[in-house]
């Protein structure tokens, strides 16, 4: 079920009591239990302490996920407040919460029916027909909601996301611009929209959309980075890059961010800009798999010589991953480098997934160096510890060869292909 979405997904209940909700983390019990508390506000009476009481356990079992002892603990609340319509929306939360929206949307009828402008109950009703795919009384209830409680963001969300579903756009973009006529500057419903439209690859109207979302937020490093990537996915590289670094302005240090913005500048023909990026992301972690993914920005672009340089660098620093002296040694191997390469390819330990390859890779830059007795020696090993590896058997065949052996050469091939009549081996021979 998509009960989690793109709007704002705090409890229908915590936003009738206290306005409108934002994302936070999880709090800890006691700021959950002082945050529950500040939130019923007067218009929420209670008609017992034990209801009060059975309605905070409720919440925290909410907040750990536990929505089964949720329900438990809202029908002992019901047992001494049957009516109340605080209680009873938060009930059908709950089932929905389960994936059980016939009970909730149930729940809610009983709701509506005893107090039909009770916003929260109008809202949820509208959120839960649109997660059960009925669009045309989701509408309706969301329409109430919104007009209850015109300054609430989470209706319009709820209601902008149905019409997109829908693939009707422009009608979701004219609830998202009524919400800013009911909140001046609230960038929250453009920024949602902007992102949902840039995932659907409705590019144009995602660049409009998030280009209001910056002029409300100028702050928002999300809107930045979304507005980068619409740009960027209309080769309009130039304002991607541009946005790129009014994100990283926002938060200097982020991964993602500077190695997208690193390639952009490679794909503008900018090394120089490239590398700048690709040092700042190099200076804030040593996680091997970030140089890794530096180096192939590089041999993306042809440019071989960096790639190399970010990966010997790489392995200075000790990090304990085989890949990078098995890619540096493909890119010095392909560079001609090929004393470099076998060092490189020498450091992949025994025990990795690489070794059986890096060592004919080695060997082959041995027979290059003219070091023809220890690229025998090495493929010999590599024979008798996998007979059955069968790219050995070339690759012992052609430094024999460039050893001056080639009659030698033809003959193992020959007997190689009576015991193992391989494809490869035909090929070789």
């Amino acid at each position: 079920m998509r009960w989690v979405s793109w709007v704002i997904c705090g409890s229908a209940l915590a936003s009738a009591a206290a306005g409108p909700t934002h994302d936070r983390p999880a709090p800890d019990e006691q700021a959950m239990r002082e945050a529950m508390s500040s939130s019923l506000g007067d218009d929420e009476p209670f008609a017992s302490s034990a209801s009060y009481a059975h309605y905070l356990r409720s919440r925290l079992a909410h907040h750990e996920g536990d929505h089964r002892r949720a329900l438990d603990e809202l029908r002992l609340a019901l047992a001494t407040d049957d009516g109340s319509p605080f209680l009873i929306t938060a009930l059908a939360e709950e089932y929905a919460r389960l994936s059980d929206l016939s009970r909730a949307e149930r729940e809610l009828r009983r709701v509506i029916e005893l107090a039909p402008n009770y916003q929260p109950a109008q809202f949820l009703m509208g959120r839960i027909l649109f997660e059960a795919q009925k669009f045309t009384r989701a509408k309706v209830h969301l329409v109430r909601a919104i007009r209850l409680a015109p300054k609430a963001p989470d209706a319009y969300l709820v209601l902008s996301q149905l019409w997109l579903e829908q693939g009707k756009p422009d009608e979701a973009i004219a609830v998202i611009d009524e919400l800013s006529v009911a909140l001046p500057g609230e960038p929250l419903g453009y920024k949602r929209l902007g992102l949902a439209l840039a995932e659907k690859s409705d590019l144009p109207r995602a660049e409009k959309i998030l280009v209001r979302a910056a002029e409300r937020d100028p702050g928002d490093f999300e809107v930045w980075v979304a507005l980068a990537q619409v740009y960027d996915a209309q080769t309009r590289t130039a304002e991607a890059e541009e946005a790129y670094s009014r994100a990283l302005q926002l938060d200097f240090e982020n991964r993602d961010v500077l190695l997208a913005a690193g390639r952009l500048a490679l794909r503008q023909g900018s090394p120089s800009r490239a590398r700048a990026y690709f040092d700042q992301l190099m200076s804030v972690t040593q996680d091997p798999e970030v140089a890794v993914k530096v180096a192939f920005s590089y041999l993306a672009t042809r440019q071989l010589a960096m790639a190399a340089d970010v990966l010997d660098t790489a392995r200075r620093q000790d990090l304990d991953e085989p890949r990078l002296s098995f890619y540096a040694g493909l890119v010095h191997e392909k560079l001609g480098r090929y004393l470099r390469a076998a060092e490189a390819y020498a450091e992949v330990p025994a025990a990795a997934d690489l070794f059986n390859e890096a060592r004919l890779h080695r060997a082959g830059c041995l027979s290059m160096l003219g070091a023809h007795r220890q690229a025998l020696e090495l493929l010999r090993a590599g024979l008798a510890e996998r007979p059955d590896y069968l790219a050995a058997y070339p690759a012992y065949a052609r430094a024999l060869e460039k050893s001056g052996a080639a009659r030698a050469a033809e003959t193992f091939l020959v007997d190689s292909v009576k015991t193992r009549p391989a494809p490869e081996l035909f090929e070789a021979l």
